[in-house]
């Protein structure tokens, strides 16, 4: 039977990779780029093997194909992570590249958690393939924040660590420019080893000490959601002439990043409960609103350059 989940993994994910594969493309220096999806996408599956180990679950439906399952999650979660994660990281770049690097990582981590408030009121239920209302644990927030946000640290901070003595931090594009062996070194095996060892005990620890509860009632998680959807939406309206694209492909990161909440909106329209139905999506549509300002301030300015350009011009006399 033709699932959600078989929609996710099997169609939605490869449209997601293949969308910021083209992206990658088009840089450039493209191999950098497909470098760092690949790095994304490793990090990306450890990240959620470790999350079903610790919570003694499996990700993978029943009678799943095996030949797409890798353990106990499914073979291209790893993609999902990367495409995600790879598209805030480009948007985050193109928003603040002239702004203090600090400034692009909260808009990623902001970025990321609209995403998860968009996300989580839809969820498969595990080993049926069924959809159902879930709680929003703080804990899942608090991930969707650091994980993204410490890879982006750890991929973007000077080689050899600090030689100023402070930690200096590159714009991605400078870094490509000057790249070197020692940094191709430390790209491969030390980032995903360092962002690992930062994000886990981070969120062990604020699940431990911090907040176990979860998000329960729709009036705060509401609230919640606008307050960050607002925010995210101002920094967003802030760099709008940065986030201008000058070429077709430098949309596709922010095509990623309102297609996928789109595509959980959607599945919840159709197939949900009335009861909840209502409910679910405000939260999700809240929550995607920064998604589509986003998109606005990259595609519109190039449609309307590519409308002057084939405006038919005056003949002189």
């Amino acid at each position: 039977m033709f699932t959600y989940l078989s929609f996710r993994y099997v169609i939605g994910t490869p449209l997601v990779a293949a969308a910021c594969f083209l992206h990658a493309l088009t840089r450039p220096h493209p191999y950098l780029r497909l470098f760092l999806f690949m790095i994304l996408g490793v990090y990306g599956t450890l990240i959620e093997m470790n999350a079903v180990i610790i919570s003694h679950l499996t990700a993978i439906p029943k009678d799943w194909n095996s030949l797409l399952s890798l353990g106990r999650i499914v073979l291209t979660v790893g993609l999902s992570w990367s495409g995600i994660i790879y598209s805030t990281i480009m948007v985050a770049e193109a928003a603040f590249a002239t702004l203090s690097p600090w400034t692009r990582y909260l808009f990623a981590g902001f970025v990321m958690l609209n995403l998860d408030f968009a996300l989580d009121p839809l969820t498969s239920k595990v080993g049926e393939g069924e959809l159902e209302w879930i709680k929003i644990p703080c804990v899942n927030l608090f991930s969707w924040f650091v994980i993204p946000t410490v890879f982006y640290f750890f991929y973007t901070i000077d080689w050899p660590p600090f030689p100023r003595g402070v930690p200096y931090i590159y714009h991605i594009g400078v870094i490509e420019d000057t790249v070197t062996p020692l940094r191709y070194m430390y790209w491969g095996l030390g980032v995903i080893p360092l962002s690992l060892g930062a994000a886990l005990p981070l969120i062990t620890y604020f699940k431990q000490f911090v907040c176990s509860y979860a998000l329960t009632n729709f009036t705060v998680s509401m609230s919640i959601a606008f307050l960050l959807s607002l925010v995210t939406c101002l920094m967003a309206l802030r760099a709008r002439v940065q986030l201008a694209a000058d070429h077709w492909s430098d949309a596709f990161p922010s095509l990623v990043l309102v297609g996928v909440p789109l595509a959980y909106i959607v599945v919840a329209a159709l197939v949900t409960e009335s009861a909840s139905r209502l409910y679910r999506l405000t939260l999700m549509c809240t929550a995607s609103s920064p998604m589509v300002v986003i998109l606005l301030c990259t595609a519109l300015p190039l449609v309307k350059r590519k409308g002057k350009e084939t405006e038919p011009q005056p003949k002189e006399e």
